[in-house]
């Protein structure tokens, strides 16, 4: 996803990423399933470029380093504010 490249995955795959099938990322259980994911992105290039911006968006929007790192000092933060006020 960060390279711009769509994805098909399993749930199992893609469990603990705030991903949405069909919106940045094609999810399937089934094999047959994830079969026919992978036939419509190389038959639609107009739905391998959506997931593909999509992808590379919610991964700059919500995993890049800078974004975590962000999310870890406000939290860490907290943490000592919280002891500090107790």
């Amino acid at each position: 996803m960060a390279l711009g490249t769509p994805v098909v995955a399993t749930c199992k795959g893609a469990e603990g990423l705030n991903v949405t099938s069909g919106v940045n990322i094609l999810l399937a259980d089934a094999p047959a399933r994830l079969a026919d994911h992978i036939v419509a992105l190389l038959r639609d290039v107009e739905l391998r470029e959506r997931l593909a911006v999509a992808g590379k968006r919610l991964v700059a929007e919500q995993y890049d380093w800078d974004v975590i790192a962000a999310r870890a000092e406000a939290f860490l933060r907290q943490v000592v504010k919280d002891q500090i006020t107790e």
